[in-house]
């Protein structure tokens, strides 16, 4: 019978002050990084479930991992709920056409230049959420 393996086991951590004592970061170095992957989930997604449930900042390169949070250990969340009347495919195609929109110009901006852009950078926060609003959307914002 083969031996289990060794979980990884997460070498002491350094509380490094970040910015006028306000948030701390902690680094963590793993001795096994391949058992990494699975922890993290696909595409980071257990580390982006952690950082909204815990309202910190995790950041992952090789066998370290960073978390970053506020100070006085408070943990400040928030949570935003989009409910759509008309569906999700139909929320698709709007956020399709408001996208679309913003890079035209159509949005009382001027349109965006020729190049490679990533839509959702190019777009107005506070219009797209009033348009979707406009078309039915419901948002609803919690904050702890």
């Amino acid at each position: 019978m083969g031996k289990k393996p060794r979980p990884a086991s997460p070498r002491p951590a350094a509380r490094i002050p970040v910015a006028g004592n306000e948030r701390v970061r902690v680094e963590v170095e793993f001795d096994k990084p391949q058992l990494l992957v699975p922890l993290f989930g696909q595409y980071d997604q257990n580390l982006i479930a952690l950082e909204g449930q815990l309202g910190v900042y995790i950041s992952a390169r090789g066998n370290r991992v960073q978390i970053e949070g506020e100070a006085d250990g408070r943990t400040k969340r928030s949570r935003s709920m989009l409910e759509f009347k008309h569906g999700t495919a139909s929320l698709t195609g709007l956020s399709v056409v408001l996208a679309l929109a913003s890079i035209l110009g159509l949005n009382d901006r001027s349109p965006a230049r020729p190049g490679l852009y990533l839509p959702e950078l190019l777009l107005d926060p506070k219009w797209f959420l009033d348009e979707l609003r406009s078309a039915g959307a419901t948002i609803y914002e919690y904050s702890k």
